[in-house]
């Protein structure tokens, strides 16, 4: 049974530089997650150079009560600990991760439902008699975050019509104690939202996952169709079948992941709207305030010293192996030769390939921009002997393999944009780049200095440093 509690465990015993854990309620300095006091905190690591899952404890809530638990943040921050939460060495190559996400995703393992009894979800249970939102570890990040709070969490609906199941992360702007507004974008779960209208339903069961064990949260951040029930493809992600249990609220209508840290059922409004933001979100940049569906809970369901799960959204800014799986064996179906893709930037892709012909790194790249729908905007194609995922690398072959009075680089006009793109000066529309800095085929090219091989096998630095230098 895989939950967040044994992947933490793992990181403590095997590696524990990847987590530091912090009790901020012995500590005599002011501490509220409100008042981005955690954002501040990780800021801080993040300027050293260090980026650990950070397992805070002793969290006042918005009540000024203590949140019974712990709170992580940046739990699948680096590829390290997402290597790891997909059971592989953290020094993995790329291809292996990509072989073994794809061969996982490749056949669905469908959940396994238990009973309540047996469900750690169940250990503790309130209604809204005896809990609110107010209770939860509310947070802001950055400095404009609306107050009073806000949550991220994974949402797990059911649609009436087919019963597939959906997962997908989404943010709540904590307004009362009793409701918070969601965001919702036009994607699977909006879709869900049309099926309940087209029924004549004025509201759609709904629960929020607030803590699993982190493949959980990857699925639910990948792509997956919408013919996949998102359980047996979280499970698939898992390596063995997802645990689930019937809801409180709705019984075996609603199943819920049975090993979750915290669960909040309840009910999404689907024609009252109020205000969402201001939010920093992904893309770093404040998200203008929409209005946006109200979600009212009806049950609030926890493990014994459960663990939150709460995002630094926008600041732990690197690719899931999911979405650059997505993109990599797409394009290594049509383009053999892609060997690795890296997204060192929101929507802007490195892909490494190694062209034999004129204009095949044209068409790659044109594939890639009409592929992925708004997942990529800017595309840069590099050589087999530049390393995707090393910045440095990839601007020294901008600078010396890239001509910008030539096709090599193009402008794209009238893409679809991503709906929180802010250079987008038209909405949902905006240019993307080409940029060709692989050395030309078929051409002389200068060759690249490197230090002889037999020199680098003479010369050992202990032979000439001391043990201490």
């Amino acid at each position: 049974m895989k939950d967040l509690k044994s992947f933490l465990s793992i990181l403590s015993r095997e590696y524990p530089e990847e987590i530091l854990e912090v009790d901020v309620g012995t500590s005599p300095a002011k501490f509220s997650l409100v008042d981005c006091h955690g954002g501040a905190f990780l800021e801080h690591l993040k300027r050293q150079g260090r980026r650990p899952a950070v397992l805070f404890r002793g969290i006042k809530t918005l009540k000024g009560g203590r949140w019974n638990g712990g709170v992580v943040f940046s739990e699948t921050a680096t590829h390290l600990r997402q290597h790891l939460t997909l059971g592989l060495p953290p020094e993995c190559e790329y291809a292996a991760v990509a072989e073994e996400w794809n061969r996982r995703t490749s056949t669905l393992i469908d959940p396994l439902p238990i009973p309540p009894g047996e469900a750690p979800v169940y250990e503790s249970v309130s209604d809204l008699k005896q809990m609110s939102l107010f209770d939860l570890p509310l947070y802001r990040k950055d400095e404009f975050d609306a107050r009073p709070g806000w949550l991220c969490g994974v949402a797990v609906a059911r649609d009436p019509a087919s019963g597939r199941y959906n997962c997908s992360w989404h943010r709540h702007h904590v307004r009362d104690e009793a409701w918070s507004a969601v965001r919702v974008n036009p994607r699977h779960l909006f879709e869900y939202m049309q099926s309940y209208r087209r029924r004549g339903d004025q509201r759609m069961p709904l629960a929020f996952v607030f803590g699993h064990h982190p493949a959980f949260g990857l699925a639910a951040a990948s792509r997956a169709g919408l013919e996949v029930d998102e359980y047996a493809y979280a499970g698939s992600i898992l390596g063995e079948p997802l645990r689930i249990t019937p809801s409180r609220t709705w019984g075996k209508e609603l199943m819920i992941p049975a090993d979750a840290e915290v669960v909040v059922e309840g009910y999404l409004d689907l024609q009252r709207t109020e205000i969402c933001g201001p939010w920093a979100d992904i893309m770093r940049y404040y998200s203008p305030q929409t209005l946006e569906p109200v979600f009212t809970p009806t049950n609030f369901l926890a493990r014994k010293d459960p663990v939150f799960v709460n995002n630094w959204t926008g600041h732990d800014g690197i690719s899931i192996v999911g979405s650059m799986t997505e993109v990599f064996s797409t394009l290594k179906k049509r383009f053999p030769r892609v060997t690795s893709v890296h997204e060192p930037a929101l929507y802007t892709w490195v892909i490494q390939f190694k062209p034999l012909y004129p204009g095949e790194t044209t068409r790659l790249g044109m594939f890639a921009l009409g592929a992925f729908g708004d997942l990529i905007k800017n595309v840069i194609i590099v050589d087999e002997d530049i390393d995707p995922f090393d910045l440095e690398l990839v601007m020294f072959a901008l600078s010396t393999r890239l001509d910008p009075a030539t096709p090599r680089l193009q402008v794209i006009q009238d893409l679809l944009a991503n709906r929180h793109d802010p250079s987008a000066e038209k909405y949902l529309r905006v240019g993307g780049l080409f940029l060709d800095c692989t050395k030309p085929v078929g051409g002389a090219f200068p060759e690249l200095g490197k230090t002889p091989q037999k020199a680098l096998e003479e010369i050992r630095l202990q032979d000439f440093l001391s043990p201490k230098s």
